[in-house]
């Protein structure tokens, strides 16, 4: 199951080239979800920084559809697009979700409580 409509959003917010901290971050609204995005620079290795790309917030609209792939969707297609810049997931809440970004290669930053994930080619 794919949201075509949250796709379609993602990729025009990537194409922007707009610098402006006012225009980095965006709620974008699909069919099935919403997401909160965020076009952001993160250290890593206490020299390292990095451009990044954050996934902040995640909402499904209806329960019936958790669990029906959606997300996983949306990220495979992020990481495709993405691939010049590291994803950063933010403050992971639920220990199911925890255990899927570790499954998907992500790396776990943070504590337990609320963990940070992220992927990059770039390091």
């Amino acid at each position: 199951m794919k949201d075509t409509l949250l796709l379609k959003k993602f990729h025009d917010f990537i194409q922007e080239k707009n610098n402006n901290p006012l225009k980095r971050s965006i709620w974008i609204y699909g069919d099935y979800i919403k997401v909160y995005l965020r076009k952001s620079r993160r250290c890593f290795d206490k020299e390292i920084i990095i451009d990044c790309i954050d996934i902040a917030t995640i909402e499904v609209y209806d329960e019936k559809n958790f669990r029906k792939g959606l997300f996983t969707a949306f990220l495979k297609e992020v990481e495709n697009i993405v691939k010049d810049k590291t994803i950063y997931i933010e403050n992971v809440m639920d220990p199911h979700f925890a255990n899927f970004f570790v499954k998907q290669g992500y790396q776990k930053i943070g504590d337990d409580f609320l963990p940070c994930f992220y992927k990059t080619n770039k390091i």
